[in-house]
């Protein structure tokens, strides 16, 4: 339960940042992600969809997390980064604010000889500057240009003359700083955003080893790919450390001079993402050994055979020498219900199985899971995709009538197995030898039945079906 508590805790806190901070909709991290991908640096995508997918993988297929420390500390170093954009972006803004607000205080503070108008977009502290300007102009021109001076006018218009002559050129330059500040603004805005768009490219472009301090289970998958590209056959990259991987993580190690432990600690990690890395000394092909392939396939294929066998004739045959015991039986309305027992020979059956495929069995019941299973035989996930369509039932006949109860087929299994009617059940599970009546009796309901049937009823039967 732990595993799966801190999957889906886990998994529930990015979706929740990124519906808040980045606006993402969906259903499920993977479509969430999705809706604000271009928003976020591919790495930290890709950290996050291989959390959606342990998540998936331990709440559907009841698969475990190899170090839930570790686990949960790549959570946290996802949000870290998450918040990492939220706050770039919160400094840009504060940044641009502070600077419009430093270029608007500065021309309000101007002593101008027209009234100031505040809180006015810079466009109309351009264009109101601009107009006034030709408006001076244009009566500058029409007082007169006789060496500065305005003959027939007196000392009065020459005066004003003057005055114009000084607004006019304080204007000029308040425009021309103006439009200076302004280039200014528009520059920096520019550099401000390719450097943002630089930093975004660069952590895209790092690897994991760059880009979180620690060894997680996020990069344990590109390390499985590493390992396997050196030829210590690391298996298949599912960032799931099993057996395989702490075999060619040790062979790793000593081959590269570093303790033999098994582990991708930091060190380990670091060697093996350099230049450094050493190939396995293990030769790809035996040279001590002569193997008849075509020998091996033919086995492969008889024990193919015989493990279809296993699951149908097998099973089939096992089941025929089930006992089915009849208990209590209640008449209400025409419908009858049956309490019933019955003994299988469960262990017989996980003998057949278990050279086939991973089987769970209790003395009682037997479960197989499909998690893993190309790790036991080559064929082992079709065979479990034909086992988990097969299905068991107890069927009792009252008369003309009949009523089933499913004891075996395809379910999921947690906490407990429950059989499914989905398309992809996690495991297949059979009901072993229940006993008659007890706290919680097995009961099968035969209904629709009339008077007359009931009158013509002297037994009632059962049998267990296969198919």
């Amino acid at each position: 339960m732990a595993h799966i508590s801190l999957a889906v805790r886990g998994s529930q806190r990015i979706e929740s940042f990124l519906k808040k901070h980045f606006n993402a909709q969906g259903k499920g991290l993977h479509a969430i992600v999705s809706s604000v991908e271009e928003q976020i640096p591919q790495q930290t995508v890709r950290h996050i969809r291989y959390i959606a997918s342990v998540r998936n993988k331990v709440v559907h297929e009841a698969a475990e997390i190899d170090d839930l420390e570790i686990f949960s500390e790549s959570i946290d170093s996802i949000l870290s980064d998450l918040q990492s954009i939220i706050d770039a972006r919160k400094a840009e803004e504060e940044q641009h604010w502070r600077d419009s607000s430093r270029l608007l205080g500065h021309y309000q503070k101007q002593e101008q000889p027209v009234v100031v108008i505040t809180q006015t977009p810079l466009w109309a502290k351009i264009i109101i500057p601009v107009l006034a300007f030709a408006t001076i102009s244009s009566c500058y021109s029409s007082v007169g240009k006789g060496g500065g001076t305005v003959y027939g006018y007196g000392n009065s218009a020459n005066t004003e003359l003057t005055r114009l002559k000084y607004t006019k050129a304080s204007l000029e330059s308040t425009v021309a700083s103006l439009r200076k500040e302004l280039n200014e603004a528009q520059e920096e805005a520019k550099r401000a955003k390719e450097v943002a768009q630089k930093k975004a490219a660069l952590a895209s472009a790092q690897p994991d080893k760059v880009a979180a301090p620690h060894v997680n289970v996020i990069n344990l998958r590109d390390a499985q790919e590493k390992l396997n590209l050196l030829g210590y056959n690391a298996g298949p990259p599912d960032g799931l450390k099993g057996p395989g991987t702490r075999q060619a993580l040790t062979a790793f190690q000593l081959q590269n001079g570093l303790p033999q432990t098994g582990e991708l600690n930091t060190a380990t990690s670091t060697i093996l993402f350099s230049e450094q890395a050493k190939t396995s000394a293990r030769p790809v092909v035996s040279g001590g050994r002569s193997i008849n392939m075509l020998a091996v396939a033919e086995k492969t294929q008889n024990d193919k055979q015989r493990g279809y066998a296993a699951i149908d004739e097998g099973i089939r045959e096992n089941l025929s020498r089930a006992s089915i015991k009849i208990g209590k039986v209640d008449v209400d309305s025409g419908n009858v219900q049956v309490q019933v027992g019955w003994t299988i020979d469960v262990a017989s059956i996980n003998e057949q199985l278990k050279e086939h495929l991973k089987t769970q069995s209790n003395r009682r019941d037997l479960e197989v899971r499909n998690y893993r299973q190309a790790e036991h035989r080559p064929y082992s996930a079709s065979l479990f995709s034909s086992l988990q369509k097969k299905s068991a039932h107890i069927v009792v006949k009252v008369g003309p009538k009949t009523g089933r109860m499913r004891i075996g087929g395809g379910a999921h299994c947690h906490v407990t197995c429950q059989f499914s009617t989905s398309r992809n059940p996690n495991s297949f599970y059979l009901k072993g030898s229940r006993a008659l009546g007890g706290n919680y009796p097995e009961v099968i309901k035969v209904q629709g039945l009339s008077n007359a049937d009931l009158a013509a009823i002297d037994q009632v039967t059962g049998w267990i079906e296969w198919n």
